[in-house]
């Protein structure tokens, strides 16, 4: 069926008061778009309230008789096909024609909504997990914060209150502050420099073949998460990079940094790694410390021919980090790995749930797979 058919135009939202007809349009909650020029092109998503969108966005609005969750996930199978249709060369772009010649087989409406119905259901489960670890992750920054940057505990104590822990946790912080380089601190605790316990480290990945990584301002990921290409074509000169290792990145404005937390990987050769002596602080501690108290160590910038800013690896080395006494750090350590469990599972869960909802997709919509085979597959996936 063409798509002209039964989906109707956005025109109609074009005149509103407030919006430009030309780059803009203003469409209604559950709009399907899809990306007509760039690398993204062809990627389709669904609007979830209402929503403005420019001149880049193909939008559909599909009549009352049609499914729309059953359209947007049709469409969401076919990238490679949209992007075909696009034209010119420096730049591909998908015009409103091209995409208006888009044919979709449409079953019936009852079967087009049983079949949103279930991928919809992977998808709904796909997200309460996500927002079940967001939460997880909050409470453990949220107690770290209480505990190292904000001092609850010893706030309480020293006003005669009950710091609300269990005792054996409790007992373990101080009643009182002393100052510090990094203001007043729990009396007792210390701020250490870092060239205390952390080595710079050189080495080369050499022949291995290990994977990519990246710094963002946001932590380290693999670089495939966030580049299609490869950092250059002989990866030999890359920095070996191992758990527990702090890492520093390039940045035009901020503070680029992350821990490693898989086994082994590599970097550019142009950012700065180091071991962290777990001996002596947690690495995951220093990690979250200096992300709560950025305010500190964004001095450590320094000017970089390459990209904006590094890191001064003098002034990092001369800067202080709080180190908690080794009980107060396993306490919290232990209440952080029960948090990262939970987070485990229900990534695991995600990624278990996406591969199922990924096999099922092109089967219900080809009809290789009937609605009543599969809903079984989904009763046994999710709770309802």
């Amino acid at each position: 069926m063409d798509v002209r058919k039964y989906i109707s135009s956005t025109e109609r939202y074009l005149s509103l008061e407030g919006v430009d007809a030309v780059k803009n349009a203003f469409l209604p909650e559950k709009t399907i778009m899809v990306s007509c020029i760039g690398s993204d092109m062809g990627k389709v998503a669904i609007s979830r309230k209402p929503c403005v969108t420019n001149q880049q966005i193909n939008s559909i609005i599909v009549n009352e008789d049609i499914c729309t969750e059953y359209v947007y996930y049709d469409l969401s199978l076919r990238q490679t096909e949209i992007k075909s249709k696009a034209s010119g060369s420096a730049v591909p772009i998908l015009n409103k024609g091209h995409f208006s010649n888009l044919s979709i087989f449409l079953p019936s409406l009852p079967e087009q909504k049983a079949i949103a119905h279930i991928l919809g259901s992977f998808d709904d489960k796909i997200e309460l997990n996500r927002q079940m670890n967001q939460t997880l992750e909050a409470m453990a920054q949220a107690i770290f914060k209480s505990w190292f940057i904000d001092f609850d505990p010893v706030h309480a104590k020293a006003e005669g209150r009950d710091p609300g822990l269990p005792s054996e946790i409790a007992d373990l912080f101080p009643d009182s502050f002393e100052e510090s380089e990094l203001g007043m601190i729990p009396k007792g605790w210390k701020v250490i420099e870092f060239k205390e316990f952390v080595a710079k480290l050189n080495t080369r990945v050499g022949d291995l073949d290990v994977p990519e990584y990246s710094s963002t301002n946001n932590g380290l990921v693999p670089r495939t998460e966030t580049f299609t290409k490869r950092l250059s074509k002989d990866s030999s000169s890359n920095k070996l990079i191992r758990k527990h290792d702090l890492v520093f990145g390039l940045s035009r404005r901020l503070l680029n940094f992350g821990l490693m937390h898989d086994i082994i990987g590599s970097v550019s050769p142009a950012y700065n790694v180091f071991s962290i002596d777990t001996s002596v602080i947690f690495s995951d501690f220093v990690e979250t410390y200096m992300r709560l108290r950025m305010n500190v160590y964004i001095n450590i910038l320094g000017a970089s021919s390459r990209e904006g800013q590094s890191i001064s690896v003098s002034q990092f080395l001369n800067t202080g980090l709080l180190v908690p006494p080794s009980e107060i750090q396993q306490s919290y350590q232990d209440y952080y790995k029960t948090i990262e469990t939970a987070v485990n599972q229900y990534f695991q869960e995600i990624q278990a749930l996406g591969s199922i909802r990924d096999t099922l997709l092109p089967k219900l919509i080809s009809g290789e797979l009937r609605v009543p085979e599969v809903e079984t597959i989904r009763r046994d996936h999710i709770n309802e």
